[in-house]
């Protein structure tokens, strides 16, 4: 069987615990609380992609050629998308998005 992690909580945890973080890493402790704040005092929401979206996704891909480390935005901008989101907040240069969903540099020059 082959199976594909479709939740970016992975990656935030890798950043923030990977060793050549700035500052210092966090231990995964720390990851787990931040985490979860996220999701309990912070109002946050996961979402989790519906069915058919795997389909969705690679339609989505091939139409707009997308190649490389993009399809990771492609699937956290579906995902969002489908779940109602308006904005997404993201510091990568480039990011792909969806159409109707507004990509906001939080580390920008205002």
């Amino acid at each position: 069987m082959i199976g594909a992690e479709q939740d970016p909580l992975a990656t935030i945890r890798s950043i923030v615990t990977h060793p050549a973080s700035a500052g210092r890493p966090s231990t995964p402790s720390e990851a787990a609380g931040f985490i979860n704040a996220l999701t309990t005092t912070g109002g946050g929401h996961l979402w989790q992609p519906g069915p058919g979206f795997a389909e969705r996704l690679l339609k989505a891909a091939e139409v707009r050629g997308i190649q490389g480390p993009r399809i990771f935005d492609l699937q956290i901008a579906l995902t969002a998308g489908e779940a109602g989101a308006s904005e997404i907040w993201t510091h990568a240069r480039g990011f792909v998005t969806v159409p109707g969903l507004r990509v906001r540099d939080p580390f920008a020059r205002i």
